[in-house]
């Protein structure tokens, strides 16, 4: 029924993979995905390799292996963040904040 489809507008960049499925599981993991790729663009100053190509070959870096100097603590939850499966991605955006912030 076309009154049911919702249109989705996004830019493969900053995408996760399950936005691609037809059945997407989607929610707040999602929008965390989008944030640390934002995130990772302005720290870096890359734009990080779109999600389906990282499934087949992940060759997203750290930021620290570019000398960007940023805590342990923060980069961790940065590189969580843009985790490929959304079951072992932060969750929340409340959860991704107090990791970046170090808590």
């Amino acid at each position: 029924d076309a009154k049911k489809r919702r249109a989705l507008v996004m830019d493969p960049r900053y995408a996760p993979p399950e936005l691609y499925g037809i059945r997407a599981d989607l929610g707040t993991w999602t929008d965390v995905y989008e944030a640390a790729a934002t995130f990772y663009h302005m720290i870096t100053g890359k734009v990080p390799p779109e999600s389906l190509d990282r499934m087949s070959d992940d060759s997203l870096e750290p930021p620290s292996r570019s000398g960007i100097p940023l805590s342990r603590k923060a980069e961790k939850a940065l590189m969580a963040g843009l985790s490929l499966s959304a079951k072992k991605r932060i969750q929340t955006a409340e959860e991704f904040r107090r990791q970046l912030a170090g808590r």
